[in-house]
This record gives C-alpha cells, structure tokens and sequence, in this order.
C-alpha cells in the first residue's frame, strides 16, 4: 500500500528584546506579524528550509531557502505534499511593503532545475545556501554543495549584480581545511574588515571558526584565518572561537560595540531535542565568544510532540528599539 503523507513546514519569528547594555539579559516572545508575511500559499515559494537574510543598499532583503516548496497550500488542511520542489530558493521582500515578497527561480525550467543556484542551466547539483552580503553592486552568496550521501562537496560563492540581482556565475572556494565558510557574514566598519564565519565538523559535533578579508578584498581569494592569536593565511593554523559547539547554521552581528553568536542546541534531528536558542556575546569579532545565555524554549507542538527544528538564525538589519528578529 502507497501512503500520501502530508505536512507544512513553518516559521516562527521571534523578537528578541534589547536594551542599551545587553542581549542577553532580555526575553524573546513570537512576532506574530512577521511570521504571517510568509504564509504564503500560492504563485510561488510556499515553505521552505533555513532562513537567512542579506540586507541590500537600496532597503531591500534576500531572503535564502534551502529545499522549498513551489506547490500550492491546501488551505482546507494547511498542508503541502511532503517532498519539497526546488533545492534552494530566494525571495527579495520589497522596501516599503513587508507583504511583498517575490520569488526568483528559472521559470524556463521544471522540476528541480528551478532552483534559483545552479552551477549550469542543467546542473541538478544540490546547493543549499549559506549567508551573504554586498560589496557596492554585486551581492555575493555562499553556497554549499552536497553529495548523494548528504556529504558536503565544496563552497561555492555566487556573485549577483543589482539591481536586478542577476547571477554573473557560481566560483568554487579553496578547500580550507575542512572549515566551511560562509555561515555567516559580519562587515566591522571599527576593523575594516569583512569577517566570513565557517564551521568544522569533529566527530558529530560542529565547532566554530572565522576568517577574514579586508572590507574591499576579494572574497575568492584574501582569506586569513584566526589562529588564536593573529591572523595568517594558512588555514590549517586556525582555531576555533569557541568551546561551546555550535549548529550547523549559526549566526553573528554586533550591537551596541559588542559581538554576538546565535546559535541552537543540536538535536540531531530528533523531535523534541534541540529546542534551546543560545547567545554568546565577545569583545571582539574574533571571539571568544562566552557568557552563554538561553534566550527562547522553542514550545510548538503537533499532535501532543515537539516539533524537529533547527539552525535558529539572527536577523540584525531588523534591529531597532523593539528589538532583534530571529528565525
């Protein structure tokens, strides 16, 4: 007997409440407003895996997907058929109206070949997206590339032009010593420098580092990576940032002349597990990031069990007076 399973996944935003002196002594309840921005149900994306935001310079946001849903909602049940559409998938979220966010995906092709990232028109290649920025009219995206066996193959960076946010190519990064950068992006104006955060896995568990390229560098090729004590160029010299593990997606920005890392507890995709949302604060981009805080419980539920979530994600360009949003 062949079964048709049905589910939806969702979004929860958070408001994580700040203040002039700290992050982490403030408590984080849902944005129900935000939240309802991406409930949509048809001419698009629907759902979708991670969320990871790029501000652009004209007021606009990226928004990055990994597996997604093109498929329409069942509104009836709020479901969507179980296996996602495309790979990966952004939406940019208009200026001046929240409401408005429009997909981009190759409408000339079908099925998984619309993935907005693809190597070549043709590549089914999986490419699950990290976190980004902009460099004066070209955004730049960090990639990954996954095996069969949901083994990583390499980072790539994508490299798109604004206004149109046109893909000019997809470029393989160097291999780094098994450290895969690009989970996230802080640009410090005090260092003048871009500080690129990357991840290593130790057995099962992921353990931070972060390297850096001066502000106008290239991203293809000016990396130097922390050592522990200065920076150098050869990344089997780096450590990590931390003691603490961190997830798989993990976050980091700066607020009021300190440094933060966001991160979830590891769950190992089990339901249940993982519900607890970190923050770690430094004084420098370059850590140690300490002084852990669990700043949200993540308490939904379906059907009496905790949901499976995971890689809770900061958004700082929506940081004002009420607070910072995360994912």
């Amino acid at each position: 007997m062949i079964k048709r399973f049905q589910c939806r996944l969702f979004i929860l935003y958070l408001i994580l409440g700040i203040n002039a002196s700290t992050l982490a002594q403030t408590i984080a309840t849902p944005d129900s407003l935000f939240t309802g921005y991406f409930r949509l149900n048809s001419g698009g994306w629907t759902a979708g895996d991670a969320t990871l935001s790029v501000p652009l310079p004209d007021g606009r946001i990226i928004w990055l997907f990994g597996d997604s849903y093109l498929a329409d909602v069942d509104t009836s049940t709020n479901t969507l058929p179980c296996l996602f559409q495309v790979r990966n998938c952004m939406l940019v979220q208009d200026t001046t109206n929240p409401e408005q966010l429009t997909t981009y995906i190759d409408s000339t092709q079908s099925g998984v070949l619309r993935s907005t990232f693809k190597l070549a028109p043709d590549d089914p290649s999986i490419l699950w997206p990290g976190h980004g920025f902009t460099y004066l009219d070209t955004v730049f995206i960090f990639l990954d590339k996954i095996g069969p066996n949901m083994e990583n193959n390499g980072v790539y960076l994508a490299k798109m032009i604004l206004p149109g946010l046109e893909i000019l190519g997809i470029y393989p990064l160097p291999e780094q010593n098994n450290i895969l950068p690009g989970r996230a992006v802080m640009t410090d104006s005090t260092t003048g420098y871009r500080y690129i955060y990357g991840n290593k896995l130790n057995w099962i568990v992921w353990e931070p580092y972060v390297a850096r390229i001066p502000s106008d560098g290239n991203p293809l090729l000016d990396y130097e990576y922390f050592n522990g004590t200065s920076w150098v160029a050869d990344p089997l010299q780096a450590v990590k940032i931390m003691n603490d593990p961190v997830s798989p997606g993990f976050s980091v920005f700066s607020y009021d002349k300190k440094y933060y890392l966001l991160t979830q507890e590891n769950g190992y995709l089990n339901c249940g597990l993982g519900r607890d949302i970190y923050l770690y604060e430094s004084e420098l981009p370059w850590g140690p990031f300490e002084n852990k805080k669990t700043i949200y419980t993540i308490e939904d539920q379906f059907n009496g069990n905790y949901l499976l979530t995971y890689n809770a994600q900061a958004h700082p360009s929506f940081t004002d007076h009420s607070g910072l949003l995360v994912s």
